[in-house]
């Protein structure tokens, strides 16, 4: 009895120790389990923290047509903060993209809404509508971009054309500009030519004058500014000239026609410049000649000019000049005098024709001819030297010039 009452003790021992094991370790596995559930509820409420913040994000990302765009690739250490923070940041730099092509876009189209051509706007608005109906405004880049190229080329086309044009006016303006300064050249030579040996009776002071009349044709103004700024666009460098180039050709354009021609003596004025009685006396015309002296005079002024422009076009040359001159016998005789002595002076020998074989003009003639019909061949001319009529007088101071040498 009592040994089982020793074995019941020991057993109710065990028992006891076991009970208190039991709550020993349901007391710590209450603890791990409550621990696990906060830590799960923190999980949970970082999850709906971070759900909240993903709802918006797919908002944006429904309202975007992704079918064709690849995920970009993170490393497997980034987190969903990082990825989220990253979303974020991406969309944020999308949207403010979007805005600047929407707004650079706007300002295209105005653009090209004036100055853009209807048959280009036309085929912008056919290849606008080939695009599906979620495009946006990225997916409008490479047709405009494929039209830039178009516009591109065209530009390039033009900007040769207006080089060779461009170009083309400069040598124009060049042969001019160089024609107006031979012109001023040749005047000064001329004015210098012009010498005393024919005495004008009552003419003080004579000149002779080139002018060139470039100056007054209505381009040259426009076409000198012209040239100035084609010289200055090919020093700047720049591949496109300036709006000042454009509008300036396009005022030389408007002002030269295609078909003008100019020939030097359209290009050039003569002027004779007298100094008669005090007064001073500007010639530009055969009838102001006419009116501001008499017939004589200025067949005479025409004689002095003429011996002025045969001294600058003969230069050094040891050359005799013939001068075929008609109506001589219309001067006073002392006029002719003068003028023959002033030829002669000059190495210039007149050649005249005269109807009246015995005018006293041909005792000027160092060869005098008389074209007559032939005595037996009628229809043919000869020539006969002939000799002038010598009044009674001349013959008889000949003669006695004769008996004293």
């Amino acid at each position: 009895m009592l040994a089982k009452e020793t074995d019941l003790k020991q057993q109710l021992r065990a028992v006891k120790q076991a009970l208190e094991q039991q709550k020993a370790d349901y007391s710590a596995n209450q603890k791990k389990l409550d621990e696990q559930k906060r830590q799960q509820q923190e999980l949970m409420s970082q999850a709906e923290q971070l759900l909240a913040q993903l709802r918006p994000v797919f908002a944006r990302f429904n309202e975007l047509y992704l079918a064709d765009v690849s995920p970009a690739t993170l490393v497997a250490s980034a987190d969903i903060v990082e990825r989220l923070a990253r979303a974020n940041e991406a969309l944020e730099q999308r949207s403010k993209l979007d805005s600047a092509l929407k707004t650079a876009l706007e300002q295209f189209e105005t653009i090209l809404s004036k100055d853009a051509g209807p048959e280009f706007l036309d085929r912008l608005q056919h290849e606008q509508r080939q695009l599906p109906e979620h495009a946006g405004k990225r997916q409008q880049l490479p047709i405009l971009h494929s039209l830039l190229q178009i516009l591109k080329d065209a530009q390039q086309q033009l900007l040769e054309m207006g080089e060779n044009i461009g170009g083309d006016l400069k040598k124009f303006f060049t042969v001019f500009s160089d024609i107006n300064r031979r012109i001023a050249l040749q005047s000064r030579r001329l004015s210098e030519a012009v010498a005393d040996d024919l005495v004008l009776e009552g003419i003080s002071k004579s000149e002779v004058r080139i002018l060139s009349t470039i100056d007054e044709l209505g381009f040259w103004q426009p076409l000198k500014h012209f040239a100035k700024l084609y010289d200055d666009w090919g020093a700047s460098g720049k591949a496109l000239p300036s709006d000042q180039y454009l509008n300036a050709l396009a005022d030389v354009v408007d002002l030269l026609r295609a078909d003008e021609q100019y020939s030097i003596e359209s290009l050039l004025r003569l002027e004779l410049h007298l100094s008669e009685g005090g007064s001073e006396l500007v010639i530009k015309n055969d009838r102001q000649l006419l009116e501001s002296s008499s017939h004589g005079m200025a067949y005479l002024i025409l004689c002095k000019y003429l011996l002025a422009f045969t001294r600058l076009l003969r230069g050094d040359a040891k050359v005799a000049i013939h001068w075929p001159i008609d109506e001589i016998g219309t001067l006073a005789y002392h006029n002719v005098e003068k003028l023959f002595a002033a030829c002669s002076s000059n190495n210039i020998v007149i050649v005249g024709a005269f109807p009246n074989p015995e005018s006293d003009v041909l005792m000027l003639f160092s060869h005098r001819y008389l074209i007559e019909p032939d005595q037996h061949e009628p229809a043919k001319r000869r020539l006969k030297r002939i000799q002038p009529k010598v009044s009674r007088l001349a013959e008889r101071l000949a003669s006695k010039q004769q008996e004293a040498s």
